[in-house]
Protein backbone atom coordinates (compact mmCIF):
# COMPACT_ATOMS: atom_id res chain seq x y z
CA UNK A 1 0.00 0.00 0.00
CA UNK A 2 1.42 3.50 -0.68
CA UNK A 3 2.00 6.38 2.10
CA UNK A 4 -1.03 8.20 -0.33
CA UNK A 5 -3.39 5.52 0.32
CA UNK A 6 -2.81 5.00 3.96
CA UNK A 7 -3.17 9.15 3.87
CA UNK A 8 -6.66 8.75 2.11
CA UNK A 9 -7.52 6.11 4.87
CA UNK A 10 -6.72 7.98 8.03
CA UNK A 11 -8.28 11.13 6.37
CA UNK A 12 -11.62 9.40 6.54
CA UNK A 13 -10.96 8.11 9.34
CA UNK A 14 -10.63 11.79 11.01
CA UNK A 15 -13.85 12.76 8.71
CA UNK A 16 -15.57 10.17 10.44
CA UNK A 17 -14.73 11.22 13.72
CA UNK A 18 -15.51 15.05 13.65
CA UNK A 19 -18.29 14.81 11.35
CA UNK A 20 -22.77 14.66 13.47
CA UNK A 21 -21.73 17.36 15.50
CA UNK A 22 -25.49 18.51 15.30
CA UNK A 23 -26.90 15.49 16.73
CA UNK A 24 -28.98 14.96 19.66
CA UNK A 25 -26.34 13.17 22.82
CA UNK A 26 -28.03 9.93 22.62
CA UNK A 27 -27.65 9.50 19.11
CA UNK A 28 -23.94 11.37 19.21
CA UNK A 29 -23.27 8.74 21.97
CA UNK A 30 -24.60 5.78 19.41
CA UNK A 31 -22.56 7.36 16.39
CA UNK A 32 -19.52 7.70 18.52
CA UNK A 33 -19.25 3.88 18.98
CA UNK A 34 -20.24 2.79 15.51
CA UNK A 35 -17.39 5.52 13.81
CA UNK A 36 -15.02 4.40 16.74
CA UNK A 37 -15.62 0.55 14.98
CA UNK A 38 -15.24 2.25 11.26
CA UNK A 39 -12.36 3.94 12.45
CA UNK A 40 -10.85 1.07 13.71
CA UNK A 41 -11.22 -0.96 10.55
CA UNK A 42 -10.06 1.31 8.57
CA UNK A 43 -6.54 1.56 10.39
CA UNK A 44 -5.96 -2.36 10.29
CA UNK A 45 -6.89 -1.91 6.97
CA UNK A 46 -3.70 0.37 6.27
CA UNK A 47 -1.22 -2.57 7.59
CA UNK A 48 -3.25 -5.03 5.37
CA UNK A 49 -2.06 -3.43 2.41
CA UNK A 50 -5.67 -2.72 1.26
CA UNK A 51 -6.15 -0.51 -1.79
CA UNK A 52 -8.81 2.80 -1.58
CA UNK A 53 -10.49 4.84 -3.38
CA UNK A 54 -11.45 8.33 -1.61
CA UNK A 55 -14.30 10.07 -3.06
CA UNK A 56 -14.31 13.91 -3.19
CA UNK A 57 -16.24 15.20 -0.07
CA UNK A 58 -17.02 18.54 0.53
CA UNK A 59 -16.30 19.56 4.31
CA UNK A 60 -17.92 23.06 4.07
CA UNK A 61 -21.38 24.64 5.25
CA UNK A 62 -22.92 27.97 4.71
CA UNK A 63 -23.27 30.19 7.92
CA UNK A 64 -27.04 30.60 8.30
CA UNK A 65 -27.16 34.44 7.17
CA UNK A 66 -28.19 37.17 9.84
CA UNK A 67 -30.64 39.74 9.54
CA UNK A 68 -29.42 43.47 8.21
CA UNK A 69 -31.48 44.73 11.02
CA UNK A 70 -34.21 44.79 13.27
CA UNK A 71 -37.71 46.78 12.57
CA UNK A 72 -40.19 47.63 14.73
CA UNK A 73 -43.85 48.10 13.65
CA UNK A 74 -44.90 51.88 14.08
CA UNK A 75 -48.72 51.42 14.27
CA UNK A 76 -48.37 47.90 16.38
CA UNK A 77 -45.00 47.40 17.76
CA UNK A 78 -44.65 44.21 16.12
CA UNK A 79 -40.84 42.91 16.17
CA UNK A 80 -39.31 41.49 12.53
CA UNK A 81 -35.93 40.87 11.40
CA UNK A 82 -35.02 42.43 8.02
CA UNK A 83 -32.81 40.28 5.65
CA UNK A 84 -32.32 42.47 3.03
CA UNK A 85 -31.61 46.26 1.98
CA UNK A 86 -34.26 46.80 -0.24
CA UNK A 87 -35.70 49.88 1.81
CA UNK A 88 -32.39 51.71 1.49
CA UNK A 89 -33.31 51.10 -2.45
CA UNK A 90 -36.38 52.18 -2.50
CA UNK A 91 -35.73 55.26 0.01
CA UNK A 92 -33.10 56.14 -2.98
CA UNK A 93 -36.22 56.00 -5.22
CA UNK A 94 -38.18 57.93 -3.46
CA UNK A 95 -35.43 61.06 -3.06
CA UNK A 96 -34.97 60.85 -6.66
CA UNK A 97 -38.75 61.39 -7.13
CA UNK A 98 -38.55 64.02 -4.49
CA UNK A 99 -36.13 66.15 -5.72
CA UNK A 100 -37.88 65.99 -9.14
CA UNK A 101 -40.96 67.43 -7.43
CA UNK A 102 -43.15 64.06 -7.00
CA UNK A 103 -45.02 64.38 -4.08
CA UNK A 104 -44.13 60.68 -2.90
CA UNK A 105 -43.94 58.69 0.12
CA UNK A 106 -42.55 55.57 1.50
CA UNK A 107 -42.57 53.86 4.65
CA UNK A 108 -42.47 50.48 6.54
CA UNK A 109 -45.33 48.59 8.00
CA UNK A 110 -46.34 45.30 8.73
CA UNK A 111 -48.83 43.43 6.39
CA UNK A 112 -51.56 42.98 9.23
CA UNK A 113 -51.56 46.66 10.28
CA UNK A 114 -51.57 47.61 6.42
CA UNK A 115 -55.01 45.10 6.29
CA UNK A 116 -53.34 42.65 3.88
CA UNK A 117 -53.87 40.01 6.05
CA UNK A 118 -56.04 38.44 8.60
CA UNK A 119 -54.56 40.09 12.39
CA UNK A 120 -55.26 36.24 13.46
CA UNK A 121 -52.62 34.97 10.93
CA UNK A 122 -49.22 34.26 12.04
CA UNK A 123 -47.58 34.79 9.25
CA UNK A 124 -47.10 38.47 9.22
CA UNK A 125 -44.35 39.80 7.39
CA UNK A 126 -43.34 43.95 6.13
CA UNK A 127 -44.58 45.26 3.19
CA UNK A 128 -43.98 49.25 1.68
CA UNK A 129 -46.70 51.47 2.26
CA UNK A 130 -46.63 54.12 -0.60
CA UNK A 131 -48.03 57.53 -0.80
CA UNK A 132 -48.28 59.36 -3.94
CA UNK A 133 -50.46 62.44 -4.62
CA UNK A 134 -50.78 63.41 -8.13
CA UNK A 135 -50.01 67.07 -9.01
CA UNK A 136 -54.25 67.49 -9.07
CA UNK A 137 -55.37 65.43 -6.32
CA UNK A 138 -56.42 66.67 -2.61
CA UNK A 139 -55.37 63.65 -1.28
CA UNK A 140 -52.45 61.12 -1.33
CA UNK A 141 -53.24 57.87 -2.86
CA UNK A 142 -52.23 54.91 -0.58
CA UNK A 143 -50.97 51.10 -2.08
CA UNK A 144 -48.68 48.38 -1.05
CA UNK A 145 -45.48 46.33 -2.57
CA UNK A 146 -43.49 44.07 -0.96
CA UNK A 147 -41.70 44.19 -4.75
CA UNK A 148 -38.49 46.93 -5.24
CA UNK A 149 -39.22 46.08 -9.09
CA UNK A 150 -42.37 47.76 -8.58
CA UNK A 151 -40.39 50.85 -7.36
CA UNK A 152 -38.18 51.25 -10.29
CA UNK A 153 -41.29 50.88 -12.82
CA UNK A 154 -42.56 53.59 -10.41
CA UNK A 155 -39.72 55.68 -11.33
CA UNK A 156 -39.63 54.99 -14.88
CA UNK A 157 -43.40 55.79 -15.34
CA UNK A 158 -42.99 59.34 -13.10
CA UNK A 159 -40.31 59.99 -15.20
CA UNK A 160 -41.83 59.86 -18.52
CA UNK A 161 -39.58 56.59 -19.58
CA UNK A 162 -41.60 53.84 -21.31
CA UNK A 163 -38.86 51.13 -19.83
CA UNK A 164 -36.79 50.97 -17.23
CA UNK A 165 -33.48 49.15 -16.10
CA UNK A 166 -33.16 46.47 -12.95
CA UNK A 167 -30.16 44.05 -12.41
CA UNK A 168 -28.60 44.86 -16.00
CA UNK A 169 -32.50 43.96 -17.50
CA UNK A 170 -34.59 46.48 -19.62
CA UNK A 171 -37.56 45.83 -18.84
CA UNK A 172 -40.29 47.43 -20.86
CA UNK A 173 -43.12 49.12 -18.56
CA UNK A 174 -46.42 46.97 -19.96
CA UNK A 175 -44.75 43.88 -18.05
CA UNK A 176 -45.70 46.05 -14.83
CA UNK A 177 -48.87 47.95 -15.88
CA UNK A 178 -50.67 45.97 -12.87
CA UNK A 179 -48.12 47.26 -10.39
CA UNK A 180 -47.75 51.09 -11.35
CA UNK A 181 -52.29 50.87 -11.82
CA UNK A 182 -52.17 49.81 -8.48
CA UNK A 183 -49.29 52.50 -7.27
CA UNK A 184 -50.19 55.32 -9.10
CA UNK A 185 -54.26 55.03 -8.38
CA UNK A 186 -55.31 55.01 -11.93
Amino acid sequence: MSKGDKIKILAAAAALSVSGASCSRAENDNNDMEKQSLIEKLKGLVGKGAKTVMPEMAMCYEVPAQPNEEFTCPQCGGLFYVWDNSFEDISAIIERLKAKGHDVKVERICKKCAGLIPKESNDNDITFKFSYKAPDAKEYHIAYSTNIVDFYALEAALNGDDQFVIWGDSIPLSEKADALKNMLGR
